[in-house]
């Protein structure tokens, strides 16, 4: 028995129904578009960059103390350690292994019941650095991190005379005792700041790093005794405070 054939008023029902239906659906899509590209943009923005983005310090190079003749008795130099922050799940340790061993032969991941952070290298090479950013991008856990150390020149006599530095509670590198503290604000810089983006894995999307504020680094600065008259008058120090200590 052959259906009922649908009568003009029917069709033209049935096709006001449907034409309804994808004008709903249409308002509706159209309305969470406006609601997400203009209304909430702003607040959904605000509240995504923290979550997307991370903004960090550039540090900025302390200044270098010279002496008369312009040799270098105090520098900072950039090293670059490799870190682990997070132990690799059981079926993945044998293939960060192979990586490690790919970027740096003969270092060997700890024992999972070691803390962490763990050094895994310091002081990389500026290969060693190109491999690792290659090698371990994307992969949670690893990391290179950069710190500028400073170096001084001359014997422990002189040495003392250049005096120590250390971080404040900003994180900031200050002079604390001898020519370090004397000539603080001029060897002193002000760090930069910059911002990237991370992916889900929380790794860097290095194509987004945007430098916000570049550092100024300290200036230099020259004395006005050279080296051998540094060590000479530390020699006379030391003389000094032994008679004194022999009294």
């Amino acid at each position: 028995m052959k259906g009922r054939e649908m009568t003009s008023a029917e069709y033209k029902i049935r096709t006001v129904i449907i034409l309804a239906l994808l004008l709903t659906w249409a308002a509706f899509a159209a309305s969470k578009v406006y609601t997400f590209t203009v209304r909430d943009r702003q607040a959904l923005l605000k509240r995504s960059h923290p979550i997307a983005w991370r903004t960090a310090e550039i540090p900025a190079r302390r200044g270098r103390i010279l002496d008369r003749d312009g040799a270098v008795l105090a520098e900072d130099v950039f090293r670059c350690d490799l870190i682990l922050d997070r132990h690799p799940e059981k079926n993945r340790r044998h293939h960060l292994q192979r990586r490690l061993d790919e970027a740096i032969p003969g270092t060997e991941l700890p024992p999972e019941t070691a803390e962490l952070p763990v050094v895994l290298r310091k002081d990389l090479s500026a290969d060693e650095i190109e491999k690792c950013a290659r090698i371990f991008r994307g992969i949670q856990g690893i990391r290179t991190e950069g710190r500028l150390e400073r170096r001084y020149a001359g014997n422990p006599a002189v040495r003392e005379q250049l005096g120590e530095t250390a971080l404040n509670d900003r994180k900031e590198r200050v002079g604390i005792s001898g020519l370090e503290q004397t000539y603080d604000l001029e060897l002193s810089g002000k760090a930069g700041r910059m911002r990237v983006m991370l992916d889900r894995n929380g790794s860097w999307i290095y194509e987004t790093l945007q430098v916000i504020r570049q550092p100024e680094n300290g200036r230099d600065v020259r004395l006005n005794e050279n080296l051998a008259e540094l060590e000479e008058k530390g020699q006379e120090t030391d003389g000094f405070e032994n008679s004194l200590a022999g009294k």
